[in-house]
Order: structure tokens, then sequence, then C-alpha cells
């Protein structure tokens, strides 16, 4: 028995989803054909689930105005895309694993898993191996230690995850002079506020936030005479004390 349709009046109209409750950490929406889908952990109050809604409508229209996409065969000779090009699935009789050419994806399926399910675990690892050294990469010219990486699939769903769901204060920089702080609920719904005021209107160069605080954290600016300054906030980005000396 498929859920109820709840409706949900947001700012282009009205809209219909299905809520599924789950063993899960996190809210999912998933928009196909058959409408939307948002799947949350058994304790996320209503109010959480529709603020991430609303969140996405413009994803979610963009979704709901594509045209519906043929479906993957997952058989022998179905080609797929994969960074840039196409390839062509295979299967190899009585082995287990998985072997890639420049445009053969081959699987040996011999363990009793389908072709979908083999080939599809494969490319998570692909991306996850991948993502994982790039963002060490980019993490490294700034002190910052990376402790999680891992995979969501935008195209077909929004899905937001805490490593530490009891925190929900997060610190980030658009790369250049600006700094912002997300403030929200543990399933999502909240904002990202500019915290730039108080700051020195530098580069900031790396940020680092208390592990039991959120609300405190340290940044540190380039371009002092002196070398880079360091300041602190204890209330979430509204106020910031140089604490260099």
């Amino acid at each position: 028995m498929s859920p109820a349709l709840s409706q949900l009046q947001l700012a282009g109209g009205i809209l219909g989803y299905r809520l599924v409750r789950a063993k899960r950490r996190t809210i999912a929406l998933f928009v196909d054909g058959d409408g939307i889908e948002a799947r949350a952990p058994r304790g996320a109050a209503i109010a959480d689930i529709e603020a991430f809604i609303r969140e996405k409508e413009r994803w979610i229209r963009r979704r709901l105005a594509e045209p519906r996409r043929r479906p993957l065969v997952w058989e022998a000779g179905a080609t797929l895309p994969w960074l840039g090009r196409t390839v062509t699935l295979a299967l190899r009789q009585g082995e287990t694993g998985v072997w890639f050419s420049e445009d053969r994806l081959e699987l040996g399926l011999a363990d009793g898993a389908s072709p979908r399910e083999r080939a599809l675990d494969w490319m998570r690892g692909q991306a996850l191996e991948f993502f994982r050294e790039r963002v060490a990469e980019l993490a490294h010219p700034h002190g910052l230690r990376v402790l999680l990486v891992g995979l969501s699939n935008a195209q077909t769903r929004w899905d937001i995850y805490f490593p530490r769901p009891k925190l929900s204060q997060y610190l980030t920089t658009l790369g250049n002079t600006d700094l912002w702080w997300y403030l929200g609920g543990e399933y999502g719904g909240g904002s990202w506020t500019n915290r730039t005021a108080g700051l020195p209107g530098r580069f900031i160069t790396s940020i680092s936030v208390h592990p039991s605080q959120p609300l405190t954290a340290y940044v540190t600016v380039a371009g002092a005479n002196a070398g880079q300054h360091v300041y602190r906030t204890t209330d979430g980005g509204q106020t910031w004390s140089d604490v260099s000396a």
C-alpha cells in the first residue's frame, strides 16, 4: 500500500508528495514519473520535512518538467555514459567482479548479483575514490583535515548528510573574503547567513570549529603586514575578536 498523498502550499502553487518514514539519518527527495516522495527519519518533524521541500522547490519543479527518460535495460550490449564517453556492458560467465577498459565494462555475476547492482557499486567506488583524492588536494593548502567524504545522487534526489547529527551549525567560505554560517535543524530547513561583519575583509585562509562548542570557531586571514591574523567567535559569527597576540 503506497503512502497517502500530502499537499503543501509553496510559492509556485500546491505540491503533492508522499512521505515515507524509515530508519535513516537524513531527509531525501525522490522525483520521478510517479511523483514526489520524501523519505525521512522516523523522528523528523513534519515542519522540518516541509521546510526542506520548500528549500528545494525550484529543483523539484525542474525535475517534474523534464521529459521522461527511457529506463536503462541492464543487460549485455546496453550502453551507458561514463566520464564523458559511452561504455558497453558485457557479462562474464562463471566469474565475479568488474573489469573496465576504454569503452567496455565487463561484469561477473557468479555470486548472484544483478548487472545493475554490480555496475552501480563499481561506479560509486570509482567516484568516491576520485572525490576523496580531490577533497584532500583542495583541503591541504588550507591546513584542513577531512573527516568524511560521502556521495549523494543529486540528479534524482536531494539528500543532506550529517556525520554528527547533534551538530547543527556549520561554517564555510566562498573562497574569497566572505564567510557564511549555516543555522538550521538537524534535518535541514535552515539558512545561510553572512557573518563577514567584524572581519578585516581579507582572504580567509583557514577555519576551525570547536569540537564540542559549535558556536565557537577560529579563522585566519591573509594579507596582514605581520602575517596572518587569527579571529575568534563564540556566538556563531555575530561578533569576532582579534586573538592574534
